[in-house]
């Protein structure tokens, strides 16, 4: 009622009018006027000189109109977003580890294609070793989020669509007083005779796959130590590393917390994995899911940029 009230007042001080207000709001002139004296008792002020060609603002009619605009104005911004997101249906996006890169391109293409959704997170608390298939039932979720080296990939059948959708680097993460820091842009020849960490997620499933990593140090002949680290105890990665490296999806949420703590993070050239979005090709978003996720060609590099090929 007060809102309603302050929108036909901004109404009657712009037209100083209370016939042409009440044209303009498609209300009865004598509604309008009821309603502003109602407004000046509530306020227990005079907003309004009266006089037979129209109103005049008082001075404190004038304070209010001038503050009163942008609260009309955002009054009516919400009323035409809820109305046009009245049919809007979620998109459900979850996975072993959720990728803001990945979040902020769907979020564009719905955008983009006119897509009427949102894009809602859920991060599930199990992991389903057996396949992604159940994580996708269990949850209700539209899309599951990983990496191309997923094994469980190779179990999902022809009933699911697997789209590749970004191409993220993988970064090594260290103290800014590391030998290393010194040779940076890193290639993979300056990992040789490095410790590095293998890290691993809270769902003892790999967030980066080490098989895929040893075969990409192969390549490039790097002799090299490895250790196992958890990223469910996000505090062991954030104290001192010493002399031993990180490797990470530059692409995983976590790699901000490492940068807030003021560890060394940066791309190994050469380095590089997909994330694959997959959803179940007879459900209820598919035809929607097939536009949004096609349209998606994601080179994610550096903290926050998303560069769309």
């Amino acid at each position: 009622m007060y809102c309603d009230y302050l929108i036909e007042f901004v109404a009657v001080a712009r037209n100083h009018s209370f016939s042409k207000a009440a044209l303009e709001l498609s209300v009865s002139q004598s509604s309008l006027s009821r309603h502003m004296k109602s407004l000046e008792s509530q306020l227990n002020v005079d907003l309004l000189t009266r006089h037979k060609d129209g109103v005049e603002l008082t001075d404190m009619g004038r304070y209010i109109y001038n503050r009163a605009g942008d609260i009309v104005d955002a009054v009516e911004d919400i009323d035409f977003y809820a109305r046009a997101h009245a049919d809007t249906q979620s998109i459900v996006v979850g996975g072993m580890s959720i990728f803001p890169a990945l979040i902020q391109a769907l979020m564009e293409q719905v955008k983009d294609l006119g897509e009427k959704f949102t894009i809602k997170e859920d991060m599930p608390s199990d992991f389903d070793e057996e396949g992604i298939t159940r994580t996708l039932s269990d949850h209700e979720l539209d899309i599951y989020v990983t990496l191309s080296s997923d094994r469980r990939l190779q179990n999902l059948d022809s009933s699911y669509d697997q789209i590749l959708c970004i191409t993220t680097p993988v970064v090594a993460i260290m103290e800014a007083t590391h030998p290393l820091v010194k040779e940076i842009p890193l290639t993979a020849h300056d990992l040789s005779g490095q410790t590095l960490l293998h890290a691993q997620s809270d769902f003892d499933g790999e967030v980066i796959n080490w098989e895929d990593t040893k075969h990409l140090l192969r390549e490039f002949n790097v002799d090299y130590h490895s250790k196992t680290c958890s990223l469910d105890n996000k505090t062991d990665m954030l104290v001192n590393l010493g002399n031993e490296v990180i490797l990470l999806p530059e692409a995983y949420s976590g790699i901000d917390m490492l940068r807030k703590a003021g560890k060394m993070v940066t791309e190994i050239d050469g380095f590089t994995k997909q994330i694959v979005c997959v959803y179940k090709k007879d459900s209820k978003h598919s035809d929607a899911l097939h536009r949004i996720l096609t349209n998606i060609n994601v080179v994610f590099s550096h903290s926050d940029s998303v560069i769309y090929d």
